[in-house]
């Protein structure tokens, strides 16, 4: 057993209706404009919070001036995420034991947890553990490895920090539906998570508990989403079976998952869920034949801020964090991302 003390999400302040963007978009893509706002339109995305100025995305560079880009502007959205997670908590930088941080959208050696370390007053026997290439999997991914470690060291406290910013992969010159489809859901920003394990003396103050973890890869499907990686960067993979694939998969998935510990669908009291977008909601809810509003965290989610990857689904256990409950409610955290795979962590809240 181990134990979420706090969550908490920061965005960049610069903050863009959808209206805003498509338009900025359209002045870019000529002939095919018409075609991207209609993707865009269809989003349900309301607005979106951006690293740069919305003129800048006219002149992106090419890898390495974006990647630059990607380390100005993360390391300080992230400290920032870190320390009103830690305050949250009540805990300090120097009571962590381990930082996981992931990332899909930059690239940085020393990693971002160790610049992190830099700035905050950290242990200098502080372990790390960077994950890199899991997407809109990272975040619930580093919540089921805190756990994993959690089970082993009880008394040890764990940081998770997730950053994206999705929106300096934009590739302007790339007219793909897939492209178009990206550039309307995806956005920024940063979300930090403290764990602590059952003989932590934190333990009995939190809310919200973890039983298990559970991964699922699927075989054959590494084109369903990614990168490509060329001259100006990371170029997305996004293939339209992704909510069909959800549908297929996740039934399944989650009922083995369950199994384990003599639990049913119907046990289920919240679905902590990586949004996606709307087809891929709609197909969750489907697959686990639960009514749309079990997701509107992620709904809410996905409006306000889009689709922020890795850091997605811990804004919505922040969101989930904050509602209050009655009674205890086991729930389910999960996410899916590139393989294709997916991330499952079983959980229980309290009053």
């Amino acid at each position: 057993m181990s134990a979420i003390l706090s969550a908490n999400t920061v965005m960049p302040t610069n903050v863009y209706s959808q209206y805003e963007i498509s338009e900025v978009l359209s002045d870019v893509w000529g002939e095919h404009a018409k075609a991207a706002k209609r993707f865009h339109d269809h989003s349900k995305v309301e607005t979106r919070n951006l690293a740069l100025k919305l003129e800048q995305y006219k002149s992106l560079g090419d890898f390495g001036s974006r990647n630059d880009l990607w380390i100005k502007h993360a390391v300080p959205l992230a400290t920032k995420a870190v320390t009103n997670a830690l305050a949250q908590s009540t805990l300090q930088a120097k009571d962590i034991d381990l930082i996981i941080s992931t990332s899909i959208t930059g690239i940085a050696v020393p990693s971002l947890e160790a610049r992190l370390m830099n700035l905050m007053n950290f242990k200098d026997d502080t372990k790390r553990m960077p994950l890199f290439g899991l997407g809109c999997l990272g975040g619930a991914a580093c919540v089921a490895r805190a756990h994993d470690y959690l089970t082993a060291y009880p008394t040890h406290a764990v940081l998770i920090t997730a950053t994206e910013l999705c929106s300096l992969t934009f590739q302007l010159d790339d007219q793909s539906i897939a492209n178009m489809v990206a550039t309307g859901l995806f956005a920024d920003g940063s979300a930090a998570v403290v764990m602590v394990g059952k003989e932590h003396a934190k333990y009995q103050d939190a809310k919200l508990t973890v039983i298990d973890s559970m991964s699922a890869f699927y075989p054959e499907t590494e084109r369903i989403m990614g990168w490509d990686i060329n001259q100006n960067g990371f170029k997305i993979v996004l293939s339209g079976d992704v909510p069909a694939l959800v549908q297929d998969k996740v039934p399944n998935g989650v009922k083995k998952f369950l199994d384990r510990h003599q639990y049913h669908l119907s046990d289920i009291g919240e679905v902590i869920a990586h949004p996606g977008g709307p087809k891929v909601l709609d197909a969750l809810a489907k697959a686990l034949d639960v009514d749309s509003s079990w997701l509107r965290h992620s709904w809410e989610s996905l409006a306000k801020n889009g689709n922020m990857s890795s850091v997605s689904v811990l804004d919505i256990l922040s969101r989930t964090l904050k509602t209050s409950i009655d009674s205890e409610k086991l729930g389910i955290l999960m996410a899916m991302g590139p393989a294709f795979c997916s991330e499952m962590v079983l959980t229980k809240r309290v009053p």
